[in-house]
């Protein structure tokens, strides 16, 4: 296992490698004791020289996305082993969600094969091991509120101002190129 922590201009984050695919991605915390704890929580401590060329290309491909270009993260091997089959489908689908687009997570619920499992899709984003390089800040409430996001609001609210999403406060501005979805892809569920 690989481990490293890089800076963002968002603060310190981190990343390791296990079997040549990502094992975890740690959201940037504003110090690197804080990623340091979150490392440790899910098991994991940081490694002198983190050496990975998945963790070399990640660290370049995050300081592009942080400096405004385009990144498309979506042929990174992420580890999804420990995922339910429903999980893995949700994360699936927004893993194809481009830059500046928001879904639901009725959106998400529908993609992964079950309409009315909101909350699950939901607990799917909780579960993703590789926030931002599987996008599920870019995932919202119907009505385009900044619900849930392991990071927090703030976070969140962050990086999608960062890809351009127009916000008013903890809601996304709904509009034709970024809402939680289009007419003929709304479900029956209400979030």
């Amino acid at each position: 296992m690989a481990v490293r922590m890089f800076h963002t201009p968002l603060g310190w984050m981190a990343a390791a490698v296990r079997d040549g695919e990502l094992a975890a991605v740690i959201l940037p915390a504003g110090d690197p004791d804080s990623v340091r704890a979150a490392l440790a929580a899910q098991g994991l401590a940081e490694t002198t020289n983190g050496g990975s060329a998945l963790l070399d290309r990640l660290e370049a491909d995050l300081a592009r996305y942080f400096a405004g270009r385009a990144v498309d993260f979506a042929d990174y091997p992420v580890d999804l082993t420990r995922l339910s089959p429903f999980q893995r489908a949700a994360l699936g689908a927004v893993r194809r969600l481009p830059a500046g687009e928001v879904r639901s997570y009725a959106w998400v619920a529908a993609q992964a094969g079950n309409v009315r499992a909101c909350r699950a899709a939901g607990q799917a984003m909780h579960a993703n091991p590789a926030p931002l390089v599987i996008p599920c800040h870019r995932v919202v409430a119907s009505d385009g509120a900044l619900t849930g996001f392991g990071g927090g609001v703030a976070l969140k609210r962050a990086l999608l101002a960062h890809e351009g999403v127009r916000l008013d406060g903890e809601r996304v501005v709904l509009a034709w190129g970024n809402r939680p979805e289009r007419p003929s892809e709304r479900p029956s569920c209400d979030c």
